[in-house]
């Protein structure tokens, strides 16, 4: 999945990634590695950034765990709190 050329994401969610950023807020999430492992968590957002022309978000599970994720590999993402979808 490495060489699959990176899709942009909608602005507004990638607006609510720097949201959850700001306000450190946790997000239920469930992606795929570029390996193509499917992987979820509970996770605290901790930076939205760009490298390489692609989107990423760096995260850290409350088991300390470190995950850099390409936006596009996002297949769900929740609140922790609400339940409800961030793209909403």
């Amino acid at each position: 999945m490495k060489d699959v050329p990176y899709r942009p994401i909608a602005c507004g969610l990638h607006e609510t990634y720097q949201l959850a950023v700001i306000r450190q807020m946790e997000i239920d999430l469930v992606w795929r590695t570029d390996g193509g492992q499917r992987l979820e968590a509970r996770v605290r957002a901790d930076d939205v950034f760009t490298e390489s022309q692609a989107e990423y978000l760096r995260v850290a599970t409350r088991t300390g765990e470190k995950h850099v994720i390409r936006l596009d590999n996002i297949e769900s993402a929740h609140w922790a709190e609400t339940g409800r979808p961030l793209s909403e």
